[in-house]
């Protein structure tokens, strides 16, 4: 018998995300003031506002082909310049 107690994945996940601090990855992984980026999946914007702490003169595309999100993304269009915040109501496959 082990001595060790192996976690299972659930347990693995959450030890994770407990210690994971995606504000300081990225802000680590990017450094550059005014970054290009692309929210594939923007979903209801849940990103949008942590993108926009870390980079504030940051240029985001939102991609989301899901009607029911469309409202709230367009909240945060109306929050940022014209050029800052860009809504894509569709998506790309292939």
């Amino acid at each position: 018998m082990s001595k060790f107690k192996y976690l299972n994945n659930e347990e693995r996940s959450k030890l994770a995300l407990q210690k994971f601090d995606r504000e300081g990855v990225l802000s680590t992984l990017i450094d550059y003031e005014t970054p290009l980026i692309f929210d594939v999946g923007a979903n209801h914007g849940a990103s949008i506002d942590q993108f926009k702490r870390i980079w504030p003169q940051s240029i985001i595309h939102c991609f989301e082909p899901q009607h029911e999100c469309w409202q709230d993304l367009e909240k945060f269009q109306n929050q940022y310049k014209d050029k800052e915040m860009v809504e894509h109501p569709y998506c790309f496959h292939h």
